[in-house]
Order: structure tokens, then C-alpha cells, then sequence
């Protein structure tokens, strides 16, 4: 089997334990930067567009085309979407891409959809709000409703 890892990044330990564990399989890495320090573990290393990118899709295809590849594993969360918006497309190729059903990764991407998930399974989260006007105890953590990597997270202390 060939695997593809995309968005390496600094994930050297798991693909080395990929590496380990499957021996009989090539491991592929890809990344949208050839500084990532997990491309340099792979059979063959590949720089690839950002997944918001035109030909993003022409390109991983094209890349699983060329090495054989049977199955992706994105690592980072924001590829996720694009993968669940895709899956047709690889699986039309005997590609499986391990990740959640498409409507679990759309609903966990949507921050506000996982706290009524968890809300309505009576799973215990914090209190969150989707308009800052019904806040009434400060200070609050505000965050993108699709945000990724604590990006653009923000205190907020007062109305």
C-alpha cells in the first residue's frame, strides 16, 4: 500500500512510526512548503498548492496517479474540509481518504454546530455564545466560529 501524508509539517515522530509499523508500505509526504521537516522522511516529497488553491485537487490527484497512492492522511484540520468536499473524486480512484464522514468534519469545523452537538447529547462544554450581545459574565475567550490553530483568538473583557 502507498500512503500519503499531507501537511507534513513538524510530524516527523508519526511518520516515522508509520514507517515503522508498515513496513511493507511506501509513506509519501506532502506539504504546501519545502522547509517541513517531515517531507525529508518520505519515499518522495512533494510541494503542493494550499488547499484553497484553484489546483489544489488536479494536483494531489495527479501526484496519487503518478506514485500509486491507496490512501491520504491529512494531519491538520483545516484539510479536512477539502478532503470531505472531494472524497468523491478520490474514491472514483480507489483512494480512501482516513477521515471522518463528511458531515462529522463539517460539523466539527463549525465551532458553534459542535456546541449544540455536544448540547444537544448532553455531553458537558462550556458555555458559548454566538452573539457577543447576549454575554453577561466577562471576560470571554472569542474565537472564530472555523478557526484553526488558536489563530485570531481574543480576550475579551468587557461589552
Amino acid at each position: 500500500m502507498n500512503i500519503l501524508f499531507t501537511a507534513g509539517g513538524r510530524r516527523v515522530e508519526l511518520i516515522e512510526i508509520f514507517q515503522q509499523e508498515f513496513k511493507d508500505n511506501q509513506i509519501f509526504v506532502a506539504d504546501i512548503i519545502n522547509s517541513a521537516p517531515a517531507l525529508y522522511l518520505g519515499e518522495e516529497r512533494f510541494v503542493i498548492p494550499k488547499m484553497s488553491d484553484s489546483d489544489a485537487l488536479e494536483r494531489i490527484l495527479e501526484i496519487c496517479q503518478d506514485k500509486n497512492i491507496n490512501a491520504i492522511i491529512p494531519l491538520i484540520d483545516p484539510e479536512l474540509e477539502f478532503y470531505a468536499q472531494n472524497i468523491d473524486e478520490f474514491l472514483k480512484r480507489n483512494i480512501r481518504i482516513v477521515i471522518s464522514e463528511s458531515t462529522t468534519v463539517m460539523m466539527t469545523r463549525n465551532k458553534w454546530e459542535t456546541y449544540e452537538f455536544f448540547r444537544r447529547n448532553d455531553i458537558p462544554t462550556p458555555t458559548t455564545y454566538l452573539n457577543i450581545e447576549k454575554v453577561k459574565d466577562f471576560p470571554v475567550i472569542s474565537k472564530p466560529i472555523k478557526g484553526s490553530a488558536s489563530r485570531n483568538v481574543q480576550i475579551i473583557y468587557n461589552p
